[in-house]
């Protein structure tokens, strides 16, 4: 599940630039399928957790529980993205040069996260987990400053007024793969320490500004900068 959701936002990410039909079919057979494994999964571990665990079973089925709803979510989000794609394709609409530069520096961010919290996940990997966060504030920072460049761009009438709308649609979508990706990093962390307070320990992680954060943060600023215009 983590494979296709990943392979499906990827896949849904390259098709905002270089359209492709056969490309966007399989993204819905991959958000048809997250959706068939969410049910599975869910039914399974609900069924799971009636049983007699231990503690920190029954935390790592809780936690599973939640994950598996961000993979399907992310399925959800590059569906979204696609038929972006295909609205800006049936009306004409391209994103300008500038524009183009900052997206592909955005995507490029998106697609490290995914490969990040993807492999925590899988390997169950604490230490990658915790650099997932820094990256996601990033992403953060980046969606901030495309949404200023391009009113700026807006006002200078270097953008079409059209683009308007899609732009937030894009930028919107791909806060929430970061948000579901972060989410799932966290699970990792917590299931590792046998703890069920995903928000209390973003919030912590957030506010301490461990060592860890405040390299792996600057690392990825430097690493994703937009150009200036």
């Amino acid at each position: 599940m983590s494979l296709t959701a990943k392979s499906a936002m990827q896949s849904a990410l390259k098709i905002l630039f270089e359209y492709d039909e056969k490309g966007a079919e399989k993204v819905e057979e991959q958000e048809q399928k997250l959706d068939a494994l969410d049910d599975n999964l869910a039914s399974f571990m609900l069924k799971l957790s009636t049983e007699s665990l231990s503690q920190s079973d029954s935390d790592t089925v809780s936690q599973l529980l939640h994950t598996i709803g961000d993979f399907e979510r992310i399925g959800d989000h590059a569906i979204n993205i696609v038929e972006i794609s295909q609205d800006m394709r049936e009306n004409d609409l391209s994103f300008s040069k500038e524009a183009i530069d900052d997206f592909v520096t955005l995507f490029a961010a998106l697609t490290e996260i995914s490969e990040l919290a993807n492999k925590a996940f899988v390997t169950n990997d604490t230490k990658l987990a915790e650099k997932v966060e820094p990256l996601e504030e990033v992403i953060d920072d980046l969606t901030a400053a495309i949404r200023s460049k391009h009113i700026e761009r807006l006002r200078s009438g270097k953008c079409r007024p059209e683009l308007g709308v899609t732009i937030s649609d894009l930028l919107i979508n791909c806060e929430r793969v970061s948000d579901h990706y972060s989410n799932i990093a966290v699970s990792v962390i917590e299931t590792a320490q046998s703890q069920m307070y995903n928000h209390s320990y973003l919030d912590a992680l957030k506010k301490k500004r461990s060592p860890v954060f405040i390299e792996s943060y600057g690392m990825f600023s430097r690493k994703y900068r937009l150009a200036k215009d």
